[in-house]
């Protein structure tokens, strides 16, 4: 059984083999701590969400009789480690159970997660502080592990099951043994919506989901993070192809600056964009695709791969074997 299961937080946790769907008390932490003392916003008012907002007010009244000093500790912290929410996220994945969160950086070996973990130095101790003092746990217990639960019950096993069934078949990758490979999904209903991360372990991909995000089956788009990553990285040559010369020319486009800003991120969000576009519609038929709007904000490779995973890749399972095959032919004739 996972580390993250616990008799205490996770009593009421779905449980489908290897798929496990939690109230993560820690998660809850992370985004108590961002939304009422680091001032986590949003771009729009009407993303945020009634539980955040909730949340908001409920911290900042806990806070309110704290000293001075401890709240410009906390808030300095986040001001001289400003940094995409995701990292504090993945960070956060590795930390034990309240109310220590002992981060266990030992075990993270990719060298771009690792990097991400070691930034945040220190900040298992803020998160363990920020607990105790914010009466966090009393909080979880009195109101919002029922509202998780209420989000929880959502999800549908047999869904899940068939959509990882279908990633599957259209990436033409086997299927990890249940044995080797742990997915939790946990609810995020305090971010902005329509919001999704993934955070990949050695033996666990944590699924986060906001209000909007969340379907009765598989997220479809984090999941295929797990796999597009990894073959973006390994494409020695990337920071020579024209490909590289099209994420220069997107720097300053909107999204490329607040979510996308290095060249694998970039190159690897565009490839998920296009795979779940192409992998929805054959599970659903006809979609709105917005290739107009994502060009916009700087996502102009989607169209061009969705393109050839349509005429190329899908017809042609000799050449591409797998989708590792596609992205490395992609990235070195795209021009």
């Amino acid at each position: 059984m996972l580390h993250v299961i616990d008799r205490k937080y996770h009593t009421d946790s779905k449980i489908f083999n290897n798929i496990y769907i939690v109230p993560d008390i820690r998660f809850f932490t992370l985004y108590a701590l961002f939304n009422g003392i680091f001032e986590y916003h949003q771009l729009s008012a009407e993303d945020v969400s009634t539980p955040r907002l909730e949340l908001m007010y409920d911290v900042q009244h806990a806070a309110s009789g704290l000293d001075e000093q401890t709240l410009l500790r906390w808030q300095a912290y986040y001001t001289a480690h400003k940094t995409h929410i995701w990292s504090y996220i993945y960070y956060t994945s590795y930390c034990s159970l309240p109310p220590t969160f002992e981060v266990c950086r030992d075990t993270v070996t990719d060298a771009t997660y690792k990097k991400a973990i070691d930034a945040l130095e220190n900040f298992d101790l803020l998160l363990a502080d920020f607990y105790e003092k914010c009466g966090i746990e009393q909080l979880y217990f009195e109101k919002y592990k029922s509202l998780l639960l209420n989000y929880i019950d959502a999800y549908d096993e047999k869904n899940i099951y068939h959509d990882i069934d279908y990633v599957h078949t259209y990436l033409r990758v086997p299927k990890p043994a249940q044995s080797t490979m742990n997915i939790v999904i946990v609810p995020i209903p305090f971010e902005s919506h329509f919001m999704g991360y993934g955070a990949a372990q050695k033996n666990k991909l944590y699924l986060f989901e906001s209000i909007g995000a969340q379907t009765q089956g598989l997220n479809i788009h984090e999941y295929l993070h797990s796999f597009v990553n990894p073959a973006v990285e390994s494409v020695d040559t990337l920071d020579s192809t024209y490909v590289a010369e099209v994420f220069e020319e997107q720097r300053s486009k909107e999204w490329i600056l607040t979510d996308y800003g290095e060249l694998r991120t970039f190159v690897s969000e565009n490839f998920v964009r296009a795979i779940t576009y192409r992998i929805i519609t054959q599970l659903y038929g006809k979609q709105n695709l917005c290739f107009d709007e994502l060009s916009q904000y700087g996502l102009v490779l989607v169209k061009h791969i969705y393109a050839k995973l349509q005429q190329e890749y899908e017809v042609n399972t000799e050449d591409f074997r797998n989708i590792k095959q596609f992205i490395h032919y992609f990235i070195n004739t795209y021009h």
